[in-house]
C-alpha cells in the first residue's frame, strides 16, 4: 500500500502486515499505521509514543523520530499522505461513483440538499457529506466537519458503494481545500454558489480565500467533466477562468445564463419561480423562502442538468425537498408571528437573510444575533451594519464566544450598529431571544440568526447543550 506514496523515505522493514490506517493516536490498534498529520493546534508528532504504545507497525511522519516500530515512512506532507493511503485502502471509491462538490461561502448545505431531493425523486440513492450530517446509505452520522478529513471521506463513500449509493453530493470547504481533504476525490460536477466575506482567521485574506476555493475547479479537467458557475457572483469572471472542464452557468437576474430564474414569489412559506434550461421550462414552487433559496434552486438545477437530469425531473425534485434544518427554518406558533432560525453568519448571508424577511412583512422585523469568539473579528462590524439596514428592532446576544469574553465581541458588533434602531444588548442568549419574543407582535417577523441546526453552545472549552429551535419553542410554551 505505501507504493502509493512520492517521494518517500523508508525506515525499516515495509514489507509487513498492516491492519488499517488512522491519524488519532487513541484509535490505534495493533499493526495499524498512524499518520502524523500537522495542524493549527496540534501536532500529531507530539503523539507518536501513544501511537506506538497502541502497537502501531507503521508510522507516517514528516520527520525522523525516535520510535521503536517495524517501519518509519518520511513523507514531505503527511496530510497528502493520508489521502494518498486512504483512497488506496478503500479502494478509489470515487472512481466508481458520481461525486459532486460544492464550495462558496453561503449556500452549500441548502444547495446540497436540494441535489440530493432531485435525485432521489428520479429515484438515485445519494449519499450526503455536509455541515448537517454524514447520510451513507442506511447510516446517518454526525458531522465532525462540513468536510472531513480524507480517511473519513474515503470511508464514508465506500460505506455509499457497499450500499448500493452510486451518487454522492459533498459540501467542500476552503479550510478542506487547504489541508488536501479532497485531494483523492474524482468529482464528476463541482460548482460554487458565491464568495464573500469568512474565514480570514484562516485564511489571512480575501485573495487567499478566493484562491484557496478555485482549487476545487483544478480538481476537474476535460469534457466529461463539468463545473457549475453563478454568473450573478462578482467573481465569476475568476473562478470561470480556472475551469478546464465543460461548464454551465446559472442566474435570477441575468437570461445571459444557462439557466436562470424569472416571475420569483416569495412568501413567509415558500417560493414559487419559473425555470429555463436549455432543455426546457419548467414552473417550480417550493417550500423553501426567499431570492437566495431560489439562486440556491437553480444551482441545484445546474448540477442535475450536469449529470443528464431533464428540467421535469429536476422541477419535481425541487418541489419535493423538505426545509433545511437551521436555515430560514419557520417555527411555528399561535401567536401570528413569523419566526425564522437561520444559519448567518457572515456579512453578506445575513444581508441577505434580513433583506429577504423584510419583504415578507409590512410589519416589525426583530433581528437577534451574535457574532463567534476566535474567529474573524473583521465581521464583526459589518454584520452590525446589515443588520441595521433591514431591522426594525435588534438584539445582541452570544453566538460560540469560545475562548472570548461575549462582552468584548458585543461591542466589536456595536460600532456597526445604527443608533436609530432601537437594540438591546443582553449576553444571555436564552434571556435574549425571551425579550425579542416579547417585543413581537402578530404579523411581525422574528429572526435568530447565527446558529442555525447548532445545538450546542461553545464557551470556554466546554460545549453546553443550546437549540434555538428548542429554546423558542420552550419560551413560547412557557409564555402560553
Amino acid at each position: 500500500m505505501i507504493q502509493i506514496l512520492p517521494g518517500k523515505e523508508v525506515i525499516g522493514n515495509a514489507d509487513i502486515e498492516i491492519g488499517k490506517i488512522e491519524y488519532d493516536s487513541r484509535l490505534i490498534k495493533e499493526n495499524d499505521i498512524f499518520v502524523a498529520l500537522v495542524g493549527a493546534a496540534l501536532d500529531g508528532h507530539d503523539f507518536i509514543q501513544n501511537a506506538v504504545s497502541n502497537k502501531a507497525a507503521c508510522l507516517v511522519v514528516e520527520k525522523d523520530v525516535d520510535a521503536d516500530v517495524p517501519v518509519k515512512i518520511i513523507v514531505p506532507d503527511t496530510r497528502h499522505a493520508l489521502a494518498l493511503l486512504a483512497s488506496k485502502y478503500y479502494e478509489f471509491p470515487s472512481r466508481s461513483m458520481k461525486v459532486l462538490g460544492v464550495t462558496g461561502t453561503n449556500g452549500k448545505t441548502t444547495v446540497a440538499y436540494l441535489i440530493k431531493s432531485i435525485f432521489e425523486e428520479r429515484g438515485r440513492r445519494t449519499g450526503l457529506i455536509g455541515t448537517i450530517e454524514y447520510i451513507a446509505g442506511s447510516h446517518r452520522f454526525d458531522p465532525m466537519n462540513t468536510t472531513p478529513e480524507s480517511l473519513q471521506i474515503e470511508q464514508l463513500l465506500r460505506i455509499m458503494l457497499n450500499e448500493r449509493t452510486r451518487f454522492a453530493v459533498m459540501e467542500v470547504s476552503s479550510h478542506a481545500l487547504a489541508a488536501s481533504r479532497i485531494r483523492m476525490i474524482d468529482f464528476d460536477v463541482v460548482g460554487i454558489t458565491n464568495l464573500s466575506q469568512d474565514h480570514l482567521d484562516f485564511h489571512g485574506d480575501m485573495e487567499n480565500y478566493r484562491q484557496t476555493k478555485a482549487r476545487l475547479f483544478d480538481r476537474v479537467h476535460g469534457k466529461e467533466k463539468w463545473a457549475v458557475l453563478n454568473l450573478d457572483d462578482p467573481e465569476f469572471e475568476f473562478f470561470k477562468g480556472h475551469v478546464d472542464s465543460s461548464y454551465l452557468t446559472y442566474s435570477i437576474s441575468s437570461d445571459k445564463a444557462d439557466l436562470y430564474a424569472n416571475n420569483i414569489t416569495t412568501t413567509p412559506t415558500g417560493t414559487r419561480f419559473h425555470l429555463i434550461t436549455p432543455l426546457g421550462e419548467q414552473d417550480v414552487e417550493m417550500k423553501l423562502v426567499g431570492e437566495h433559496n431560489v439562486s440556491n434552486a437553480v444551482c441545484a438545477a445546474a448540477f442535475a442538468m450536469a449529470t443528464g437530469l431533464d428540467p421535469a425531473a429536476i422541477a419535481r425534485g425541487l418541489g419535493a425537498s423538505d426545509i433545511v434544518a437551521g436555515r430560514l427554518e419557520p417555527i411555528s406558533n399561535d401567536r401570528g408571528i413569523h419566526i425564522f432560525v437561520d444559519y448567518a453568519h457572515t456579512p453578506d448571508a445575513l444581508e441577505h437573510v434580513c433583506s429577504i424577511c423584510k419583504s415578507l412583512t409590512d410589519k416589525k422585523l426583530t433581528v437577534l444575533f451574535g457574532c463567534g469568539g476566535d474567529r474573524d473579528k473583521t465581521k464583526r462590524k459589518p454584520m452590525g451594519e446589515a443588520v441595521s439596514r433591514y431591522a426594525d428592532r435588534i438584539v445582541v446576544t452570544s453566538d460560540n464566544p469560545r475562548s472570548e469574553d461575549p462582552e468584548t465581541i458585543i461591542e466589536d458588533i456595536r460600532p456597526g450598529l445604527d443608533s436609530a434602531v432601537p437594540t438591546q444588548f443582553i449576553v444571555d442568549r436564552r434571556e435574549a431571544i425571551a425579550a425579542a419574543l416579547k417585543t413581537c407582535e402578530e404579523g411581525d417577523i422574528l429572526l435568530v440568526a447565527g446558529k442555525g441546526h447548532e445545538d450546542y453552545m461553545i464557551m470556554g472549552d466546554a460545549r453546553i447543550g443550546f437549540d434555538d429551535r428548542k429554546v423558542i419553542r420552550e419560551l413560547l410554551g412557557e409564555a402560553n
